[in-house]
């Protein structure tokens, strides 16, 4: 989604490329479902706005196509999700360059699911170039909910993956680095299991030239899966 105003939609994402007042600038993620089989979008975004909640897709022709609403946020990320309902999609809205890997399920669906250190992982997004990382380590981000002090410690899991070296300025366009846009895609091995979703890119200090990337496994925690298929008819 381009750059500009919020139309009470979403707010701007944690990205490097987002502004307060931006619209979320990302790249479609991946289909998920949840207990209820309602069919729902990822997308990436630093809390749902107020006001009028739909999203919008930037067409080439720099028209906005509706593509559904807002409809919730994963607790503790940065990641929103849309409603497809009743929205009626371009087959074309979402290219596919040929280059993408298949995505089967997310990480944490399978209970013996484990990710090892150097796991080669693909970023998934039109705009990302192929651009490929190593995942070499992990993180955890505590989290409270100050409205209910009582309620236990959340710990969101990350992994950071090495895609390349970069300058410490970060000016480079040629250094291997996700593009603007690519906030909020898929990251996927090549067994096809989506290991999280891009969060945002260091450029500079001591950590450049690593990705940090939200583990799927906060999705499938959050009570989603893999939607696997096109949306069904009831859905729309």
């Amino acid at each position: 989604m381009r750059r500009g105003p919020v139309y009470g939609m979403i707010s701007g994402t944690r990205a490097p490329t987002s502004a307060p007042s931006a619209a979320a600038c990302t790249t479609s993620g991946i289909l998920v479902k949840d207990t209820k089989d309602q069919h729902l979008l990822t997308v990436s975004a630093h809390g749902i706005g107020r006001g009028d909640p739909t999203a919008y897709f930037s067409l080439s022709t720099g028209q906005m196509q509706a593509i559904g609403m807002a409809a919730a946020q994963v607790r503790f990320t940065d990641v929103a999700l849309i409603d497809l309902k009743k929205t009626v999609l371009d087959q074309q809205l979402f290219p596919d360059t040929g280059r993408l890997l298949p995505v089967k399920r997310l990480l944490g669906e399978d209970p013996r699911d484990r990710l090892g250190w150097n796991h080669m992982v693909r970023f998934r997004s039109p705009v990302a170039n192929g651009l490929d990382g190593v995942i070499v380590a992990k993180s955890v981000r505590p989290n409270i909910d100050p409205l209910n002090i009582e309620e236990p410690l959340r710990c969101v899991v990350y992994h950071w993956a090495f895609t390349g070296q970069v300058e410490d300025a970060g000016d480079d366009d040629m250094a291997p680095r996700p593009a603007v846009g690519t906030s909020g895609a898929a990251v996927v091995d090549k067994k096809g299991v989506c290991v999280g979703l891009f969060d945002h890119f260091i450029s500079q200090g001591p950590w450049a030239g690593f990705s940090v990337i939200l583990s799927a496994s906060e999705l499938v925690k959050a009570g989603y899966q893999l939607a696997e298929g096109k949306v069904s008819e009831s859905d729309f």
